[in-house]
Formats: C-alpha cells, sequence, structure tokens
C-alpha cells in the first residue's frame, strides 16, 4: 500500500464564530477542516481537499462567511507547500 494520511486543520477563531450560534452547530460534521495527502505508485505525491467554500455557500450565513475565510486560508497553505 502506497503512502497515505490524512491532517486536520482548526482554526480556534473561526470555530468560536460557528459554536457561538446553536443554529450553525449542525456544520460540526465538517470541522476541524481536513487535507488528504497521498503518494501513487509512480511516487507522486497529491493533497486533496473538500471545496468547503462551496460548502459554506450552501448553508449561508454566518456559516458561509466563516468558511470561505477557513478555505480560503487553507487554499494558501495548499498552495505553499506545493509549490516547494
Amino acid at each position: 500500500m502506497e503512502r497515505v494520511g490524512s491532517l486536520n486543520i482548526c482554526n480556534p477563531r473561526y470555530a468560536s464564530k460557528i459554536l457561538a450560534n446553536d443554529a450553525d452547530r449542525g456544520v460540526t460534521a465538517f470541522m476541524p477542516l481536513a487535507l488528504g495527502v497521498y503518494e501513487d505508485k509512480q511516487g507522486q505525491v497529491f493533497i486533496s481537499q473538500l471545496n468547503v467554500g462551496l460548502l459554506g455557500m450552501m448553508f449561508g450565513g454566518t456559516i458561509a462567511d466563516v468558511i470561505g475565510m477557513a478555505g480560503n486560508d487553507l487554499n494558501e497553505v495548499v498552495a505553499s507547500v506545493a509549490a516547494k
């Protein structure tokens, strides 16, 4: 089996904004945000992630705002790691 792993990433400031409202807590199933990292048989390494910005738009309101910001941050992290 090739190497496979996952990373869970949480920003407590973002999480607290969602958890502050009882009505928004339904998205805790998507918290913390996760990245999948895996290597194929040729040795190439890939990063996979859920499009959380799109997911947030489905909920609207605070969730859309917060998950949108978290998604942007996550994209920046992935881009900086992938560039190396």
